[in-house]
């Protein structure tokens, strides 16, 4: 059994949860061959729960003590499938310095998963094997909290309950043989997303603005510094050293008419990055100017704190005949600020059809796509590849994932 941190924080729970069924105020427990529990006064884990829980409250219920157990039914898939993915949606209780995150253990059926440190609302998955919920009668579900405190001891006032983990929701799915056969390599992926959903995991690093306007088609519209910039690999490099230093500094930012009349252009000096503004011919460059003085500087602190989360996959698409060692250059200047994985793509081969990816290292993904946009109409991409190319690596990006080739038809 393998455990994982499926979404941390509060943005990037409640675009995990856009797969999830609508909450009613009393949801059904059996949904479409799937349990889909909810916790707290308004929820469905009513006689689900045993020792170790605090009474309900609005949205989530408190467990209690250094244990707590509950047991579920088993789904009703159509078929008997090869795994079960259980999510688990929770906050652990904090006290500021002195608690300031929580370790949990989760015990499925007498499995022991590895420990968790959580430090704020966040999603755990479980990828169980389909012997350890097949064949026994339910789902016994054991939950340890050994850092668990009481509020009244931290943070004052009355509440001498020792709290571990508020949850939230809880659900249980199977998972198709062949989805399975590639978590089985360490995978992960998440065939319950829509387009929007799935284009919010990845972010353009340039090294134009193909992938930006991809995102657009598929109705995501991620704030992003080089979504929509021209960001070669020698300029991004020292950059990424830096942590974007000095960009948007005053007096380094110019905006012009762009030659093709419609639009402005906005020239960061500090790095040689060109942004597309967004404003057409009749907009004052000296306004856009000051904007982009704070645009900038807000959107390097943001790619530079995603980069340390490490909740997207970044992508990099060269538009001039790159080597591949500029890919292990980007992996490496990445890895300075955290565990981020990079998504460097290239042309399709035999070997690497369109919508493939493939794993380096723990970081680098190498992707493929049969069509690049050419330069001077960066409108004309092939979406359907980049689509696929994105769920592809959603299966290639698990944490400890091992080396392989990855492709999905969906």
């Amino acid at each position: 059994m393998t455990s994982r941190l499926a979404a941390v924080g509060n943005d990037a729970v409640e675009r995990h949860r856009r797969a999830w069924p609508t909450v009613r105020a009393v949801p059904a427990l059996h949904m479409h061959g799937a349990i889909n529990m909810v916790f707290g006064a308004t929820g469905n884990d009513h006689g689900l729960l045993g020792s170790g829980w605090s009474g309900p409250e609005p949205g989530y219920c408190w467990t209690v003590g250094r244990l707590s157990s509950m047991t579920l039914p088993r789904p009703r898939p159509a078929k008997t499938p090869d795994a079960y993915r259980i999510e688990i949606e929770l906050a652990p209780f904090t006290g500021g310095d002195r608690l300031p995150r929580q370790r949990i253990v989760t015990t499925i059926n007498g499995w022991r998963a590895p420990s968790q440190t959580l430090d704020q609302l966040s999603v755990l998955e479980y990828l169980v094997p389909t012997e350890v919920i097949e064949g026994l009668p339910a789902i016994e579900i054991v939950v340890e909290a050994p850092d668990a405190a009481r509020p009244c001891d931290l943070i004052g006032g009355n509440d001498d309950r020792q709290l571990g983990f508020s949850f939230r929701r809880l659900r249980v799915t199977s998972i198709a043989p062949a989805i399975a056969s590639q978590l089985a390599l360490g995978g992960t992926i998440d065939d319950g997303l829509d387009d929007t959903a799935l284009m919010y995991r990845f972010e353009s690093l340039g090294e134009n603005c193909e992938f930006g306007l991809v995102q657009r088609r598929a109705g995501a519209e991620p704030l992003g510094l080089l979504r929509f910039a021209s960001a070669p690999l020698s300029h991004l490099l020292p950059a990424l050293a830096s942590g974007f230093a000095g960009i948007g500094a005053p007096g380094r930012v110019t905006v012009a008419l762009a030659e093709n009349g419609q639009e402005h252009m906005v020239h960061d000096q500090a790095y040689d990055f060109l942004y597309h503004a967004g404003d057409g011919p009749d907009a004052d460059p000296a306004r856009l100017a000051a904007r982009e003085a704070i645009r900038l500087p807000f959107l390097a602190d943001k790619l530079m704190a995603d980069l340390r989360t490490a909740e997207k996959i970044f992508v990099f698409h060269p538009v001039r005949d790159t080597p591949r060692a500029g890919a292990d250059l980007l992996a490496a200047a990445i890895a300075e600020h955290g565990k981020a994985q990079l998504l460097w793509v290239e042309p399709a081969t035999d070997e690497f059809p369109c919508g493939t990816a493939r794993r380096l290292s723990e970081t680098l993904l190498i992707g493929h796509l049969a069509h690049f946009a050419p330069a001077d109409n960066a409108s004309d991409f092939d979406y359907d590849g980049w689509r696929r190319l994105c769920r592809a690596c959603l299966v290639a990006s698990a944490e400890h994932s091992s080396t392989g080739t990855f492709g999905t038809d969906t």
